[in-house]
């Protein structure tokens, strides 16, 4: 299947299609829409718990970095 098909079938333009191929950011409902068609919802998710995990790990480390009192040296 082509990009134009894949499009028509999903309902979002070929340039859609082809900016998604190329990574270059989309709608978030039209990537859903090719994902879900695409039977590939599953790997979102993934990428989505992954990316979830290095923000909470990332906060953690930066509020171990901030001083828990004021010094009254000033």
């Amino acid at each position: 299947m082509d990009q134009t098909e894949l499009g028509k079938r999903v309902g979002v333009s070929r340039t859609t299609i082809s900016s998604i191929e190329r990574g270059i950011g989309v709608n978030s409902k039209a990537l859903i829409n090719v994902l879900s068609f695409l039977e590939l919802t599953d790997l979102l998710q993934v990428a989505i718990d992954e990316r979830s995990g290095l923000v909470a790990a990332n906060r953690s480390r930066k509020a171990r970095k901030i001083p828990r009192e004021l010094s009254d040296d000033f």
